[in-house]
Parts: structure tokens; sequence; C-alpha cells
């Protein structure tokens, strides 16, 4: 799992922090960061949860990207010649 931040939407409110001070943290200006740079399973809970109290949706749970294998790409890449 991923954690999208969306900074230009938060406001301050420091609602994830509060929830989940394991995953979020508030910096000097009084916006969200990461704590973390790679949400473990044992933090899934707990960043979701962070996520969900953000009263102004600054940030989305999203899965983590997962490439495919190189032939399998090119299979799908229309563009390629």
């Amino acid at each position: 799992m991923d954690i999208d931040v969306n900074l230009g939407a938060c406001e301050g409110h420091g609602l994830c922090f509060q929830v989940a001070p394991s995953v979020y943290e508030i910096d000097h200006e009084g916006y969200v960061r990461l704590r973390v740079a790679v949400i473990s399973r044992d933090l899934e809970d707990a960043a979701a949860a962070g996520a969900r109290a953000c009263p102004v949706a600054a940030l989305k749970v999203v899965a983590p990207r997962i490439d495919r294998p190189e032939s399998s790409q090119k299979e799908h890449n229309h563009d390629e010649r």
C-alpha cells in the first residue's frame, strides 16, 4: 500500500497525525508528512485510518505500482514499433 499526499489540498488540520502518529507527522509549517518511506503491513491499518480522517481528502490510499515484465509491457503498448 502507498499513500498519496496532496500538499495543495492539505489545510493542516492534523487529524491524520492524531489518528496515526506512527505514519504521519506535521512539519514546521503545519502540513502533513509521511513519517515512513514505506508503509509496512503492520502500519497499513493505521495509514488507512489516518487518510480517512482527513476532512479535505488530502491523503489517498493507493495500491503499489506493480511492474509487469518487459515482454508483457510490449504486448500492451500499441504505440511501440
